[in-house]
């Protein structure tokens, strides 16, 4: 078991090491079972480069990616296809005098949400000013949307 876990002996401090790890291969041990263990140890991969994340569009500037921009339109497909199943799902708990109304909560609070998107929504997620989580209403019910480049 200390072989298994000895690729993280540098990580541990070491007051919090309670006997030091040994990365030499015993004596007792026939020639042939040291040099697999040999070859083990050459075979450990190197601890991984942590480089900075690739430069941001500068302020004011706009940056399309092809590949986020597709993600984000496959996830909010899922999420429409998902609705009416939930639908159907919450349709399937209650009695079935209540089947069609507990449907249609499902698919208006699909409407409600988008509304509450286009009029408040985008503004606090991709406003201007305001604090560093959430940002201001310039964008309320999508005004000045047009004049974006």
């Amino acid at each position: 078991l200390a072989q298994v876990f000895s690729c993280f002996e540098d990580s541990v401090p070491p007051h919090f090491r309670q006997t030091p790890v040994s990365t030499t291969t015993p004596t007792n041990q026939p020639e042939h079972q040291q040099q697999k263990q040999q070859q083990k140890d050459r075979s450990r991969l190197p601890a991984p480069n942590h480089q900075p994340p690739p430069a941001m569009a500068a302020p004011g500037e706009s940056q399309v990616v092809a590949g986020d921009t597709a993600w984000v339109l496959t996830s909010s497909a899922f999420v429409l296809l998902m609705t009416p199943g939930l639908a159907f799902f919450y349709g399937g708990l209650v009695k079935e005098q209540n089947v069609l109304n507990t449907m249609m909560m499902s698919l208006i609070s699909m409407g409600v949400v988008s509304i509450t998107w286009m009029l408040a929504g985008f503004s606090l997620a991709f406003g201007d000013g305001g604090g560093k989580i959430i940002g201001d209403l310039n964008y309320f019910g999508m005004q000045g949307m047009l004049d974006m480049e």
